[in-house]
């Protein structure tokens, strides 16, 4: 099924460029970078763990309304604006200013995620003929699985070598996917 190979491909690289290297790498990147405290850390996850919490029905709601491809492409597009936020506040702030402003990335982040989630599996499940259900949805969990292999050591391997490339390299990726979603015809 070609709609399923274009989301579980798409799954694959958002996972492996915006969702695990966020999760995983960017604490890394904040300290090592940015010199935010540690304290902060958790902070900036929280900021994302409330926008979620404020938004998700808001923007599921909105995000129903699109096509899938759309959608998806709108989300990966959001995760480029906050991996170049995060490469400016990188660049330019130290600190708790450096918090403030990875919080601000993590907001961006968490509506784009919101968008991500909004739409995936229930597209999954829309295009997947009853009898293969769990195996279109076994095939996406894989490709979670996979970018959560994938990404983080390739993101902590450019962090480790060019820090600011770091968050440059995860946007320049989802600018390109968002262009391409974008691209495609309807599913």
């Amino acid at each position: 099924d070609r709609r399923l190979r274009v989301l579980a491909g798409a799954n694959l690289v958002m996972v492996s460029a915006a969702i695990a290297p966020m999760l995983w790498i960017l604490p890394a990147f904040a300290r090592g970078q940015a010199g935010v405290p540690a304290a902060a850390i958790g902070i900036i996850y929280a900021v994302n763990a409330a926008t979620i919490l404020v938004a998700q029905l808001r923007i599921t709601r909105a995000a129903s309304r699109r096509g899938p491809l759309r959608a998806l492409a709108l989300a990966s597009a959001g995760w480029a604006v906050a991996w170049a936020t995060a490469a400016v506040v990188g660049a330019l702030l130290r600190g708790w200013p450096a918090a403030l402003g990875l919080a601000a990335v993590l907001v961006i982040y968490a509506v784009s995620e919101c968008v991500y989630t909004a739409v995936l599996i229930p597209s999954v499940v829309a295009i997947a003929p009853q009898h293969v259900r769990g195996r279109y949805l076994g095939i996406i969990g894989f490709t979670w699985q996979a970018g959560f292999s994938i990404g983080p050591p390739i993101a902590a391997s450019v962090l480790a070598t060019t820090p600011l490339v770091f968050p440059i390299g995860e946007g320049a990726i989802c600018v390109l996917l968002a262009c391409l979603l974008a691209a495609m015809p309807h599913m």
